[in-house]
């Protein structure tokens, strides 16, 4: 390997990659296979040079996993789970997870504005979620099978609520 084919730190870094600092200590702790000291500066190949740059630039236009997690509602430790199984689409670039914006806004409405069939249970006022799966079997309740588990848009409840409200109103009069 000659020097021509390898960069340094500073190099990676005005290219548009991680501050330099963070290439230094990845470069010390062995993160860049390949990279060495020439004549005390490190340098590290094109090829990984290249990679890193690629992989802080598309880091950039995401969200973290993190905090996708929090927007959601949930646990690191539950999305961590699902990005490793490839239950969410998620992008794994160095040692973090991100997601992107449009993948966020899926999740969001997916866990912000569904609730699985024991809670809508709760909310209609059933003791079981036998019920509600009868309703979803049956067309008379919308629902989204996803991974094999029923969520619930909080809409159709609702909407469910009030028919119901209504029908007790014209036996009332």
């Amino acid at each position: 390997m000659t020097i021509n084919k390898t960069v340094t730190a500073e190099r990676i870094s005005q290219a548009g990659g991680p501050k330099h600092t963070t290439v230094a200590y990845r470069l010390q702790h062995g993160y860049y296979p390949g990279s060495r000291i020439v004549n005390g500066a490190w340098r590290v190949p094109m090829e990984i040079a290249v990679q890193i740059v690629t992989d802080a630039k598309i880091a950039k236009d995401c969200i973290p996993l993190r905090t996708a997690a929090k927007a959601c509602g949930l646990g690191p430790s539950s999305f961590n789970h699902k990005a490793r199984s490839g239950t969410i689409s998620a992008l794994h670039i160095g040692d973090r997870w991100y997601v992107t914006k449009v993948e966020l806004y899926r999740l969001q409405c997916y866990y912000l504005n569904t609730v699985p069939p024991e809670e809508a249970a709760k909310m209609l006022g059933y003791e079981s979620s036998f019920p509600i799966r009868k309703l979803i079997h049956s067309g008379g309740l919308i629902a989204n099978k996803i991974n094999g588990h029923y969520r619930i848009p909080i809409v159709e409840i609702e909407q469910l609520l009030a028919e119901r409200k209504k029908k007790l109103k014209g036996m009332m009069l």
